[in-house]
């Protein structure tokens, strides 16, 4: 399952709101987001949190300035179950969820396997997951190779503060 949801302007830095699935699932999915503006300069970073079979919250935070923003931003997701993984048109899938854990430092790097070995690099997809809190985190994938990458973990919305939750990270691997 997937959507698009607008979530209009802000007054605020930081928003957040619950997305309900148009159908439960049977069991917890693994949820991808991303925040989709409109043709500004602003920039968007964001975090889901409560994932239910029939719902997600997210954290949407502007990362270029301290104030809101006027443009109509939404929020392009996806939500899937492992098993589901054969509906995708690619040659070679993967997925998983990688541990960050809590970091004390503005900024963690988290070795993280895939479970297979791709003939080439993968294109990766991935979006942090939070507990109930509004913290926000920028994620970059780097040393992306054929057997894994290396997630870089960043907190936006305290950036010279560590976290205490148990971050986690989907990422779903195509080729």
């Amino acid at each position: 399952r997937s959507g698009s949801v607008a979530f209009g302007g802000s007054g605020t830095q930081l928003m957040q709101r619950t997305i309900t699935f148009p159908r439960a699932f049977g069991q917890l999915p693994r949820v991808l987001a991303s925040v989709r503006g409109e043709n500004n300069a602003d920039t968007f970073a964001c975090t889901v949190t409560n994932v239910t079979s029939t719902s997600f919250s997210i954290n949407i935070l502007r990362v270029d300035t301290a104030s809101g923003w006027s443009q109509n931003v939404r929020v392009d997701w996806m939500a899937f179950l492992p098993e589901a993984l054969s509906q995708f048109k690619a040659t070679a899938v993967d997925h998983g969820i990688a541990t960050l854990g809590t970091g004390t430092a503005a900024v963690k790097r988290v070795p993280v396997s895939f479970n297979r070995t791709f003939s080439a690099p993968p294109i990766l997809l991935m979006t942090a997951h939070g507990e109930p809190y509004s913290d926000v985190f920028a994620l970059t994938g780097t040393l992306l190779g054929t057997s894994g990458f290396t997630c870089t973990a960043k907190r936006v919305d305290a950036p010279a503060n560590g976290w205490g939750l148990n971050l986690r990270v989907h990422w779903l691997a195509l080729l």
